[in-house]
Order: structure tokens, then sequence, then C-alpha cells
């Protein structure tokens, strides 16, 4: 018996797999920066998928491939997930140190304030 789902959802798990066959087909025509995170003891998802993918990613300006030797799946909450947030910070700097640098006058005011 599964300990959370009263049964496996079998159709969710097609939409999943028809979902990857979309993404992989698209990702040589991503065109802007990218970060892919691996984790090297991740029973669930095997790290080479993530090393092929960022080796797919050919339109991409940068692709930056981090990989955790001691991470599991769900690297944000494992031993790695503090190295992962300042990676992901690093990585998000350029756009924020630009941000950064407009002012009002360049339309930056209403960025946080919701759609009309």
């Amino acid at each position: 018996k599964a300990p959370v789902l009263p049964a496996f959802p079998v159709a969710r798990l097609r939409d999943l797999c028809r979902l990857q066959d979309l993404a992989l087909a698209d990702a040589p025509r991503v065109r802007c920066p990218v970060l892919v995170a691996t984790a090297e003891q991740d029973h669930v998802v095997d790290p080479e998928g993530g090393r092929w993918l960022a080796r797919r990613m050919k339109a991409c300006p940068t692709v930056r491939h981090v990989a955790y030797p001691e991470g599991f799946h769900i690297i944000p909450r494992d031993v790695c997930g503090a190295r992962l947030a300042r990676e992901v910070g690093d990585f998000f700097q350029p756009w924020r140190a630009e941000e950064a640098l407009r002012s009002p006058a360049d339309g930056a005011e209403g960025q946080d304030a919701p759609p009309p």
C-alpha cells in the first residue's frame, strides 16, 4: 500500500512523460541563461539527465551546471540546500544589479504593482 496515495495516478504519469518529451524537444531552442543543478546521490532522477539537458541547450548564452556530490533528490531541502540557495542568488545577481541601476524614469516604478 502506498503511504500517501490510495492508488497510483497512472494518467498523471502519462502527462508527466508527455511534458518531458515536449521539454526535451524545445530545449535546443531556449535562448536565456540557464542554471541546472544535479544531486549525485539522487535515487529518483539520474543526475546524468541534468548533465545531458545542459549539453543540449545550445542556443543559451550561458548554461551553468552545478553538481552536488552529497545531494539527494530534493536539493533545497537536503544537506546542499544553503549552497543551492547561494548558487541561485549568484546566478540572478547580474539581473538584480541591472535592476538596481534602473531609475523610475526607465519605467521600473510599477514593476512590483499588480497588473490593472
